[in-house]
């Protein structure tokens, strides 16, 4: 199984996010994409992200659209 892990703070996941995945798929005949929240964003101070459960439960609720990605947490 081919597998790409697009990562990103997803702060707020967005369709573009999700497009870019699915034309990541198409370009490299992958079978799936992990999508992969990061703690902290290098464009924003910790006090303007969102608490990462939310973005890690808003990339879990945008995954479920698109049965090939999956969101999951690196520890």
């Amino acid at each position: 199984m081919k597998t790409g892990i697009f990562g990103g703070a997803f702060d707020p996941i967005h369709k573009g996010h999700i497009y870019m995945a699915q034309k990541a798929m198409e370009e490299y005949s992958l079978d799936r994409i992990l999508l992969v929240p990061s703690g902290h964003s290098p464009n924003k101070t910790e006090n303007a992200m969102t608490a990462f459960s939310h973005r890690y439960n808003m990339c879990k609720l945008a995954s479920e659209a698109v049965p090939v990605l999956r969101c999951l947490i690196l520890r």
